[in-house]
């Protein structure tokens, strides 16, 4: 990541995944302190970044948030995401405390499920010109 983006997080996502388009769409609109930029998981930056990181196995079902060398998926994502929002949604992190192996269960269930669930997409929104900032691709 260029040095402008040093301090904040990289939040990779499914591109294509209504349930994932959404989800950043809410992190947009209560990351006040923006802390957050965003790539999709199949853009050229986020094929960079998940081999800069050693987690070229990882495929579309995975959120994965990079914060310098901190490297977070699945549901330890979704929690350290939370816990950088304000509150209320920084209580979603309290559930960090339970285990990994039960929280990571529950988050592939829906993975695996979503595009059944919530869609696909084959074009996003357009965002803001302050959005579009905050997305590295």
């Amino acid at each position: 990541m260029n040095s402008e983006y040093t301090n904040k997080t990289l939040i990779l996502f499914d591109g294509v995944c209504n349930s994932c388009n959404s989800f950043v769409q809410f992190l947009l609109d209560q990351d006040v302190e923006r802390h957050f930029v965003f790539s999709s998981l199949q853009s050229p930056t986020g094929q960079k970044m998940l081999k800069r990181h050693n987690l070229t196995h990882v495929g579309l079902t995975t959120l994965v948030a990079i914060r310098g060398e901190e490297v977070y998926t699945e549901s330890t994502a979704v929690f350290f995401i939370f816990s950088n929002l304000p509150w209320p949604w920084k209580a979603v992190s309290g559930f960090s405390w339970l285990p990994t192996r039960l929280t990571d269960t529950g988050y592939r269930i829906f993975s695996r499920n979503r595009y059944r669930w919530f869609g696909k997409s084959s074009q996003c929104r357009i965002p803001s010109a302050e959005e579009r900032k905050r997305f590295l691709e």
